[in-house]
């Protein structure tokens, strides 16, 4: 469990503030996207195609590199965590062999149920930690999209309700 908090530890230390980055280069994409399909008369008009899809591709190339990166620290933890979780079960078998065989034999079924059901209960806790890492990943971007919603629904409404005037 130290291990695997340790190194979760890190990877959201590290991983988290990229995910807000994350969020507002989504935001640019989609700008300039929308932007690019609402002036496309006028992009063409002027002959900006090229400046356009340059503006687009280095905003895309952000987005892609920073996620690139993310997903290479996420592809770090999938390993540590096979290796914690199975090195756990072998240690807990192993540990639970040598009780087996040092025991009497009225107890060794007890023993060996008992071995096999902390082995259980013990990845149930490593998998644990790892769902417990994609809601830490998650958050960042749950929280901008709250942001998000906050703003819309605080936004004063422009359309005012009329009257209805019979004749």
């Amino acid at each position: 469990v130290a291990i695997l908090l340790t190194v979760i530890g890190i990877l959201i230390s590290i991983v988290v503030p990229r995910f807000k980055i994350v969020q507002k280069l989504i935001d640019k994409v989609n700008s300039v996207t929308r932007e690019n399909l609402n002036g496309i008369r006028v992009v063409r008009a002027f002959n900006a195609e090229k400046y356009q899809q340059d503006k687009f591709e280095d905003v895309n190339n952000k987005l892609t590199n920073l996620q690139l990166s993310n997903q290479k620290a996420f592809a770090f933890l999938d390993p540590i965590m096979t290796m914690v979780m199975h090195g756990v079960t072998l240690s807990i078998y192993f540990i639970g062999a040598i009780l087996i065989m040092n025991s009497p034999i009225s107890g060794k079924i007890g023993i060996f149920g008992d071995m096999v059901v902390f082995g259980t209960y013990a990845t149930q806790v490593i998998m644990s930690f790892l769902m417990l890492t994609v809601t830490f990943v998650m958050f960042p971007r749950a929280a901008v999209s709250a942001k998000r919603i906050n703003e819309v629904l605080d936004t004063d409404i422009t359309v005012k309700d009329g009257e209805l005037k019979e004749n």
